[in-house]
């Protein structure tokens, strides 16, 4: 007779081979879920960095002088005069209000450019003295010139007047500084017209319409 089969040794090693693998196999699977945690996490500290500097640059970019501001509206410290029809442009790193009056009538003209320096919070009235007193309801911007950058103001009526000028002059705030351009604005051809809407593109200044002069 032949040698006696054996079913259970067979068994016996398909068992111990499975106790060998399922340790090595939760080993792997722990292994691979931990390396795709860390990828996560990488990818999320990467992606929170990238969003930090953005705004970073962002902020940089609108508040070049890194002065701390909270969002939101507060008050701020009053003009040195009330005032009316003045044009309102930022020259880095200061804020100007250029012409105007104190109030509607006659002889209530500004002469001066107001300077708003927002890491003092103050106000200055500068030096600079404006040509005329028809300095209500201009149209101003910056412009460069040779490299220099200026405020330029085209136009303006006086208070009480009902006629208006075509002047134009340039305001340099660096130096405080300002001086009539012999260029005459063409829309106030008739000696009543006053600037509509404005706006400064490509080192132009553009006045769009314009109306009879606001008393």
């Amino acid at each position: 007779m032949g040698s006696p089969i054996t079913i259970g040794a067979p068994l016996a090693r398909e068992d111990s081979m499975k106790k060998q693998l399922n340790p090595n196999l939760k080993a792997q699977v722990l292994r691979s879920a931990i390396f795709l945690l860390l990828l996560l996490a990488v990818g999320v500290i990467i992606a929170f960095a990238l969003g930090q500097r953005l705004t970073a640059a962002s902020s940089l970019k609108q508040n070049p002088a890194g002065i701390p501001c909270t969002a939101g509206w507060s008050a701020g410290p009053d003009m040195p005069s009330t005032g009316v029809r003045m044009v309102g442009v930022f020259f880095y790193p200061n804020f100007y209000v250029i012409g105007g009056r104190s109030m509607d009538g006659v002889d209530t003209d500004f002469t001066h450019p107001f300077e708003y320096d927002p890491e003092s919070n103050t106000w200055t009235i500068k030096s600079a003295i404006y040509p005329d007193d028809q300095v209500s309801n201009m149209a101003c911007g910056i412009l460069s010139d040779s490299g220099t950058p200026y405020i330029y103001c085209v136009g303006g009526s006086a208070g009480g007047q009902t006629t208006a000028t075509d002047r134009v002059f340039r305001y340099n705030p660096v130096a405080d500084v300002i001086e009539t351009i012999p260029s005459p604005w063409p829309g106030d051809a008739d000696g009543i017209t006053l600037p509509g809407g404005f706006a400064v593109y490509n080192n132009k200044l553009y006045i769009l319409g314009g109306s009879g002069p606001i008393l």
